[in-house]
């Protein structure tokens, strides 16, 4: 069983990994409208970027 603490440390570690990791700008991130009560589902094929596009998101 995990404690609160390390599931937390794991987290931060995986946030600062995500945000230290130097990526190109996607063409997409400016055409995305967030609207709010609604969930974003980003789709496609496998390694295509769609982690990218959504760190870029949260950073914007």
């Amino acid at each position: 069983m995990l404690l609160k603490t390390e599931i937390a440390q794991a987290v931060e570690t995986q946030q600062q990994q995500l945000f230290a990791q130097k990526t190109y700008p996607r063409q997409m991130l400016e055409k995305i409208k967030i609207l709010p009560n609604f969930a974003l589902v980003v789709s496609g094929i496998r390694r295509s970027g769609k982690s990218t596009l959504l760190a870029q998101l949260i950073e914007k």
